[in-house]
Protein backbone atom coordinates (compact mmCIF):
# COMPACT_ATOMS: atom_id res chain seq x y z
CA UNK A 1 0.00 0.00 0.00
CA UNK A 2 3.03 2.27 0.20
CA UNK A 3 2.51 3.16 -3.46
CA UNK A 4 -0.89 4.67 -2.54
CA UNK A 5 0.64 7.17 -0.14
CA UNK A 6 0.84 10.90 -0.98
CA UNK A 7 3.90 12.19 -2.82
CA UNK A 8 5.15 13.94 0.30
CA UNK A 9 5.41 10.66 2.24
CA UNK A 10 8.70 8.78 1.84
CA UNK A 11 9.19 5.19 3.05
CA UNK A 12 12.75 3.98 3.62
CA UNK A 13 13.98 0.99 1.62
CA UNK A 14 17.23 0.66 3.58
CA UNK A 15 17.82 -3.05 4.30
CA UNK A 16 19.62 -2.44 7.59
CA UNK A 17 16.71 -0.32 8.81
CA UNK A 18 14.22 -3.07 7.97
CA UNK A 19 16.21 -5.65 9.95
CA UNK A 20 16.54 -3.34 12.95
CA UNK A 21 12.82 -2.53 12.78
CA UNK A 22 12.06 -6.26 12.90
CA UNK A 23 14.19 -6.51 16.05
CA UNK A 24 12.44 -3.48 17.55
CA UNK A 25 9.01 -5.08 17.07
CA UNK A 26 9.92 -7.96 19.39
CA UNK A 27 8.25 -7.91 22.80
CA UNK A 28 11.39 -9.56 24.21
CA UNK A 29 13.57 -6.49 23.56
CA UNK A 30 14.69 -4.85 26.81
CA UNK A 31 14.39 -1.12 27.46
CA UNK A 32 18.10 -0.68 26.72
CA UNK A 33 17.83 -2.65 23.46
CA UNK A 34 14.75 -0.63 22.51
CA UNK A 35 16.62 2.64 23.06
CA UNK A 36 19.60 1.45 21.04
CA UNK A 37 17.43 0.31 18.13
CA UNK A 38 15.42 3.55 18.12
CA UNK A 39 18.67 5.56 18.01
CA UNK A 40 20.10 3.48 15.16
CA UNK A 41 16.90 3.58 13.08
CA UNK A 42 16.49 7.30 13.70
CA UNK A 43 20.01 7.90 12.39
CA UNK A 44 19.29 6.07 9.12
CA UNK A 45 15.99 7.90 8.58
CA UNK A 46 17.65 11.23 9.36
CA UNK A 47 20.46 10.66 6.88
CA UNK A 48 17.96 9.86 4.12
CA UNK A 49 15.70 12.82 4.93
CA UNK A 50 18.50 15.37 5.38
CA UNK A 51 20.15 14.37 2.11
CA UNK A 52 17.01 15.48 0.29
CA UNK A 53 16.03 18.51 2.36
CA UNK A 54 19.21 20.18 3.63
CA UNK A 55 21.89 21.73 1.42
CA UNK A 56 25.57 22.56 1.90
CA UNK A 57 26.97 26.00 1.13
CA UNK A 58 30.60 27.20 1.05
CA UNK A 59 31.80 29.21 4.01
CA UNK A 60 34.97 30.99 5.09
CA UNK A 61 38.55 29.90 4.44
CA UNK A 62 40.36 27.86 7.06
CA UNK A 63 43.59 25.87 7.38
CA UNK A 64 44.31 22.24 8.22
CA UNK A 65 46.81 21.21 10.94
CA UNK A 66 49.42 21.01 8.17
CA UNK A 67 48.72 24.56 7.06
CA UNK A 68 46.82 23.81 3.86
CA UNK A 69 43.95 26.13 3.05
CA UNK A 70 40.43 24.85 2.43
CA UNK A 71 36.89 26.21 2.22
CA UNK A 72 34.61 25.44 5.15
CA UNK A 73 31.02 24.29 4.68
CA UNK A 74 27.78 25.02 6.48
CA UNK A 75 24.25 23.76 6.10
CA UNK A 76 21.26 25.66 4.80
CA UNK A 77 18.71 26.62 5.90
CA UNK A 78 20.48 28.20 8.85
CA UNK A 79 17.48 28.27 11.21
CA UNK A 80 16.48 24.71 12.13
CA UNK A 81 14.30 23.72 15.09
CA UNK A 82 14.04 20.21 16.54
CA UNK A 83 10.52 19.51 17.79
CA UNK A 84 10.12 16.20 19.66
CA UNK A 85 6.60 14.99 20.42
CA UNK A 86 6.59 14.19 24.13
CA UNK A 87 7.52 11.83 25.49
CA UNK A 88 8.56 9.19 22.96
CA UNK A 89 10.06 11.78 20.59
CA UNK A 90 12.77 12.48 23.14
CA UNK A 91 14.22 9.07 22.32
CA UNK A 92 15.22 10.37 18.86
CA UNK A 93 16.51 13.84 19.80
CA UNK A 94 20.21 13.05 20.35
CA UNK A 95 20.64 11.55 16.88
CA UNK A 96 19.74 14.85 15.26
CA UNK A 97 20.83 17.34 17.92
CA UNK A 98 24.37 15.95 17.98
CA UNK A 99 24.73 15.62 14.21
CA UNK A 100 23.23 18.85 12.89
CA UNK A 101 25.87 21.63 12.89
CA UNK A 102 24.68 24.60 14.93
CA UNK A 103 26.23 28.01 15.40
CA UNK A 104 24.18 30.59 17.32
CA UNK A 105 23.86 33.93 15.56
CA UNK A 106 24.69 36.55 18.16
CA UNK A 107 23.70 39.48 15.95
CA UNK A 108 20.44 38.24 14.42
CA UNK A 109 16.94 39.16 15.50
CA UNK A 110 15.54 36.79 18.12
CA UNK A 111 12.58 35.08 16.44
CA UNK A 112 10.55 31.97 17.21
CA UNK A 113 10.05 31.25 13.51
CA UNK A 114 12.39 28.68 11.95
CA UNK A 115 13.02 28.14 8.27
CA UNK A 116 12.92 24.37 8.81
CA UNK A 117 11.30 22.51 11.71
CA UNK A 118 12.06 18.82 12.23
CA UNK A 119 9.25 17.07 14.10
CA UNK A 120 10.31 13.72 15.56
CA UNK A 121 8.01 11.01 16.87
CA UNK A 122 8.76 7.27 16.69
CA UNK A 123 5.18 6.24 15.88
CA UNK A 124 2.35 7.90 13.95
CA UNK A 125 -0.86 5.98 14.68
CA UNK A 126 -4.02 8.04 14.10
CA UNK A 127 -2.07 11.09 12.92
CA UNK A 128 -3.98 13.50 15.17
CA UNK A 129 -0.98 14.54 17.26
CA UNK A 130 1.19 14.91 14.16
CA UNK A 131 -1.44 17.11 12.48
CA UNK A 132 -1.78 19.29 15.58
CA UNK A 133 2.00 19.82 15.79
CA UNK A 134 2.21 20.66 12.07
CA UNK A 135 -0.68 23.12 12.35
CA UNK A 136 0.89 24.85 15.36
CA UNK A 137 4.28 25.27 13.68
CA UNK A 138 2.66 26.56 10.52
CA UNK A 139 0.77 29.17 12.54
CA UNK A 140 4.05 30.20 14.16
CA UNK A 141 5.56 31.00 10.77
CA UNK A 142 7.74 27.97 10.07
CA UNK A 143 8.55 27.82 6.34
CA UNK A 144 9.04 24.06 5.93
CA UNK A 145 8.53 20.96 8.08
CA UNK A 146 10.21 17.56 8.09
CA UNK A 147 8.28 14.91 10.01
CA UNK A 148 10.45 11.90 10.89
CA UNK A 149 9.05 8.70 12.36
CA UNK A 150 10.13 5.08 12.64
CA UNK A 151 6.72 3.60 11.90
CA UNK A 152 3.37 4.96 10.78
CA UNK A 153 -0.06 3.64 10.00
CA UNK A 154 -1.30 4.13 6.46
CA UNK A 155 -4.20 6.36 7.56
CA UNK A 156 -2.07 8.28 10.09
CA UNK A 157 0.61 9.15 7.54
CA UNK A 158 -2.00 10.33 5.04
CA UNK A 159 -3.57 12.57 7.69
CA UNK A 160 -0.24 14.07 8.76
CA UNK A 161 0.95 14.63 5.18
CA UNK A 162 -2.37 16.21 4.20
CA UNK A 163 -2.27 18.82 6.96
CA UNK A 164 0.02 21.03 4.84
CA UNK A 165 0.83 19.25 1.59
CA UNK A 166 3.09 21.90 0.10
CA UNK A 167 5.06 22.53 3.29
CA UNK A 168 5.52 19.08 4.88
CA UNK A 169 7.69 16.13 3.96
CA UNK A 170 7.08 12.94 5.97
CA UNK A 171 9.82 10.29 6.25
CA UNK A 172 9.14 6.92 7.86
CA UNK A 173 10.94 3.62 8.26
CA UNK A 174 7.90 1.50 7.44
CA UNK A 175 4.12 1.48 7.10
CA UNK A 176 1.63 -0.78 8.90
CA UNK A 177 -1.91 -0.94 7.61
CA UNK A 178 -4.14 -1.33 10.66
CA UNK A 179 -4.88 0.54 13.89
CA UNK A 180 -6.86 -1.18 16.67
CA UNK A 181 -9.72 0.25 18.76
CA UNK A 182 -7.22 1.69 21.26
CA UNK A 183 -5.38 3.62 18.57
CA UNK A 184 -2.39 1.26 18.54
CA UNK A 185 -0.78 0.18 15.26
CA UNK A 186 -0.96 -3.50 14.27
CA UNK A 187 1.46 -5.23 14.44
CA UNK A 188 3.28 -2.04 15.38
CA UNK A 189 5.85 -1.50 18.11
CA UNK A 190 3.62 -1.51 21.18
CA UNK A 191 3.58 1.59 23.38
CA UNK A 192 7.01 2.88 22.36
CA UNK A 193 6.99 5.59 25.05
CA UNK A 194 6.55 3.00 27.79
CA UNK A 195 9.21 0.81 26.22
CA UNK A 196 11.71 3.68 26.05
CA UNK A 197 11.19 5.15 29.51
CA UNK A 198 9.55 2.58 31.80
CA UNK A 199 12.77 0.61 32.48
CA UNK A 200 11.05 -2.69 31.84
CA UNK A 201 7.73 -1.97 33.60
CA UNK A 202 4.76 -2.62 31.34
CA UNK A 203 2.78 0.54 32.02
CA UNK A 204 0.42 -0.24 29.18
CA UNK A 205 -0.85 -3.33 31.03
CA UNK A 206 -1.12 -1.43 34.31
CA UNK A 207 -3.21 1.34 32.74
CA UNK A 208 -5.23 -0.80 30.34
CA UNK A 209 -8.41 -0.55 32.41
CA UNK A 210 -8.10 3.22 32.75
CA UNK A 211 -7.35 3.72 29.05
CA UNK A 212 -10.84 2.56 28.10
CA UNK A 213 -12.37 5.26 30.32
CA UNK A 214 -10.01 8.05 29.40
CA UNK A 215 -9.34 7.17 25.75
CA UNK A 216 -11.42 10.12 24.57
CA UNK A 217 -9.01 12.48 26.31
CA UNK A 218 -5.81 10.89 24.97
CA UNK A 219 -5.61 12.98 21.80
CA UNK A 220 -6.29 16.22 23.69
CA UNK A 221 -3.52 15.46 26.18
CA UNK A 222 -0.99 14.60 23.47
CA UNK A 223 -1.85 17.72 21.48
CA UNK A 224 -1.17 19.79 24.60
CA UNK A 225 2.13 17.98 25.15
CA UNK A 226 3.17 18.49 21.56
CA UNK A 227 2.59 22.24 21.89
CA UNK A 228 4.57 22.33 25.14
CA UNK A 229 7.36 20.41 23.39
CA UNK A 230 7.45 22.97 20.56
CA UNK A 231 7.54 25.86 23.03
CA UNK A 232 10.22 24.28 25.21
CA UNK A 233 12.49 23.46 22.29
CA UNK A 234 12.32 27.03 21.03
CA UNK A 235 12.76 28.33 24.60
CA UNK A 236 16.04 26.41 24.95
CA UNK A 237 17.28 27.72 21.60
CA UNK A 238 16.34 31.27 22.56
CA UNK A 239 18.12 30.94 25.90
CA UNK A 240 21.30 29.76 24.17
CA UNK A 241 21.17 32.67 21.76
CA UNK A 242 20.52 35.15 24.57
CA UNK A 243 23.48 33.78 26.53
CA UNK A 244 25.66 34.14 23.43
CA UNK A 245 24.50 37.75 22.95
CA UNK A 246 25.27 38.55 26.59
CA UNK A 247 28.74 37.03 26.19
CA UNK A 248 29.38 39.10 23.05
CA UNK A 249 28.10 42.26 24.76
CA UNK A 250 30.40 41.80 27.78
CA UNK A 251 33.35 41.07 25.51
CA UNK A 252 32.64 44.23 23.52
CA UNK A 253 32.42 46.29 26.72
CA UNK A 254 35.68 44.82 27.96
CA UNK A 255 37.35 45.63 24.64
CA UNK A 256 36.12 49.22 24.80
CA UNK A 257 37.35 49.58 28.39
CA UNK A 258 40.80 48.26 27.48
CA UNK A 259 40.93 50.56 24.48
CA UNK A 260 40.05 53.54 26.66
CA UNK A 261 42.75 52.61 29.20
CA UNK A 262 45.33 52.38 26.40
CA UNK A 263 44.23 55.78 25.03
CA UNK A 264 44.40 57.35 28.47
CA UNK A 265 47.82 55.84 29.06
CA UNK A 266 49.02 57.08 25.67
CA UNK A 267 47.74 60.58 26.42
CA UNK A 268 49.52 60.52 29.78
CA UNK A 269 52.82 59.50 28.15
CA UNK A 270 52.50 62.26 25.55
CA UNK A 271 51.72 64.81 28.24
CA UNK A 272 54.78 63.78 30.26
CA UNK A 273 56.99 64.12 27.16
CA UNK A 274 55.57 67.59 26.47
CA UNK A 275 56.25 68.69 30.06
CA UNK A 276 59.83 67.40 29.82
CA UNK A 277 60.39 69.46 26.65
CA UNK A 278 59.07 72.60 28.39
CA UNK A 279 61.25 71.99 31.46
CA UNK A 280 64.25 71.43 29.23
Amino acid sequence: MAQNLPKNVHVSRHPCLQVKLSQLRSGKASSRETNDLVHEIATIIGCEAFAENISVAPGEKNTTPLGYEYTTSFITPDKIALVPILRSGLGMVNEYYNNLPFQPNSTGVNSAAAKLAIIIDPVVATGSTASAAIQTLREWGVERILFLCILGSHAGLIKAAGEWEEGVQVWTGAVDEQVDMKGMIQPGLGDIGDRLFSAGVNLNSMLQGKRAVHHQYDEIIWVMLSKVSVWYTQFVVDQRREAQREHERKRAESTMENKKRIEDLTKGIRKDKSMNRIDG
